[in-house]
């Protein structure tokens, strides 16, 4: 596949996101943090560019900034919350067996 690594920084990103949005409950330091991502991702190209056995590349740039976007926007949709609630659905069928 060509530009199979994109979807590494695309999926890298993506989590990142999703966690750190998942962590904060404040706006302010969510919106911080999704920045820090966004820079994060500017900054390793960035030094990527200083290095000579390394190559930065704006595709890697968009790549984390897209996965940063989608993991943003992941972290509030209805996943978590289905997510939740599976794990609770699964502690009681734990419970359940055990008493078996």
């Amino acid at each position: 596949m060509p530009h199979w690594d994109k979807w590494g920084h695309v999926l890298a990103h993506l989590g990142l996101a999703a966690f750190a949005v998942a962590v904060f409950r404040r706006p302010r330091a969510r919106a911080l943090a999704v920045l820090w991502l966004l820079c994060f991702g500017a900054l390793v190209e960035a030094t990527q560019a200083l290095l000579p056995w390394r190559s930065a590349e704006i595709g890697d740039l968009l790549a984390n900034a897209l996965g940063t976007t989608l993991g943003t926007l992941l972290a509030f949709t209805a996943l978590p919350a289905a997510w939740a609630a599976l794990e609770v659905r699964l502690a009681r069928l734990a419970r359940l067996e055990r008493r078996d």
